[in-house]
């Protein structure tokens, strides 16, 4: 189901990673910040690509031809999360996640690196009513920006926005605890492709809208 033909190196060295990183917390009872930021230095790093547009057909079918290969490579970036609850039942939650891979050697972008992503999400908790306890709803967006700092047998990937929304509340069922919830993913029913889907260059995109009816049931255990 991956739709290549990878390639193993037996002379492969194994990796050696430094890394260093710092986070900065800010909190007061209305807002909560939340920044860090990370850089990794790894020698020998371990990842495939495709040269050339390498092909091989196997029983009719052709499917590039990816390579396992290694160097000096670093990997930086940043998470921000913003939360303003002006009271206990709301929240507005934000954040922001940033990742860059470089290889030193060729002093090109490392494949398979995620784009810059941005979710909002608010959540309102209703208050405690009789057998329902942690009844909640919540509503959001997902924003992927598009990647063009790619390897060479890379394609760009556009930006898309997804749009969630969910409800789910604990109650007593039959004397044992339940969550019942119900989340719908990709609402507008957005055609978008992932970056780090495996079936992007063959034309399949990512799943469409999606809803999703569940319920846990937490049995008591009495060892």
């Amino acid at each position: 189901g991956t739709f290549r033909y990878e390639l193993g190196n037996t002379s492969l060295k194994p990796e050696l990673s430094l890394q260093g990183d710092a986070a900065l917390n800010f909190h007061t009872a209305m807002i909560s910040a939340d920044v860090s930021v990370f850089y990794n230095y790894i020698d020998n790093f371990i990842y495939y690509r495709n040269f050339n547009n390498q092909s091989i057909y196997v029983e009719g079918e052709q499917f590039p031809v990816y390579r396992y290969i290694q160097g000096a490579s670093n990997l930086r970036g940043l998470e921000f999360k913003f939360d303003i609850h002006p009271f206990d039942a709301l929240h507005w939650e934000n954040s922001i996640s940033y990742v860059e891979g470089r290889n030193e050697i060729i002093n090109e972008p490392l494949p398979f690196i995620p784009p810059l992503h941005i979710r909002n999400e608010i959540t309102w908790t209703i208050p405690v009513k009789k057998n329902f306890r942690e009844t909640y709803l919540t509503i959001g967006l997902d924003n992927y920006f598009k990647q063009d700092k790619i390897d060479q047998f890379e394609t760009n990937t556009n930006g898309y926005n997804l749009l969630f929304a969910g409800m789910g509340t604990e109650v007593k069922l039959f004397k044992l605890d339940a969550a019942i919830y119900i989340i719908g993913e990709n609402l507008l029913n957005e055609k978008y492709a992932s970056h780090l889907s495996r079936l992007k260059d063959i034309g399949v995109f990512n799943q469409g809208r999606n809803i999703t009816i569940g319920i846990n049931i937490k049995f008591k255990n009495s060892i």
